[in-house]
């Protein structure tokens, strides 16, 4: 059989696709990286390095339930990353990018920006659903009640969903 390294384990999206995390040290890291294959787990590690020394050498301190995401190709010793701060459910770097080097539409405002963050975020989650949403679910939940008492009580409801829909979500949830 092939053993993960330590610390990892290994998780599966709801596509099915394989994703390993690792919770063991301070940073936790998440890669879609098989990590059975020797060498790119090597890879992944030294990235992981690096992104700690770069932490350590910028002198930051990371918020408390933060995550990042690691990628090798394999093909070089370079990787991507990101970083998911859960609490503000945003995406974001050690280093100053240009939005649009990031594949992020143009925006207008800092606020803006935000929201397309944002928007990765919660792809991010979509991928690797290895966390509990509770406090996400506590909001949809209350969102769609304001949405049934609106569609009860208008006549001219904008929520796209009808009450009797909201209360069947509701209730899935």
């Amino acid at each position: 059989p092939v053993y993960l390294p330590e610390g990892w384990r290994q998780c599966v999206n709801p596509e099915g696709a394989l994703y390993y995390v690792n919770e063991k040290d301070a940073l936790r890291v998440v890669t879609d990286v098989p990590l059975t294959k020797g060498d790119l787990c090597d890879k992944i590690d030294l990235c992981i390095q690096r992104i700690q020394a770069e932490i350590q050498m910028l002198g930051l301190h990371l918020p408390s339930d933060c995550e990042v995401y690691v990628h090798t190709d394999g093909s070089t010793n370079s990787c991507s990353y990101y970083l998911i701060d859960h609490d503000s459910r945003a995406e974001f770097w050690l280093q100053d990018y240009n939005s649009t080097s990031l594949g992020l539409p143009a925006v207008a405002s800092a606020e803006h920006l935000r929201y397309a963050l944002q928007e990765h975020y919660w792809m991010h989650v979509e991928y690797f659903p290895h966390r509990p949403v509770n406090r996400a679910r506590e909001e949809l939940v209350d969102i769609l009640r304001q949405a049934r008492s609106d569609q009860l009580t208008s006549d001219n409801s904008t929520f796209v969903l009808d009450a009797d829909k909201c209360a069947k979500y509701i209730q899935l949830l």
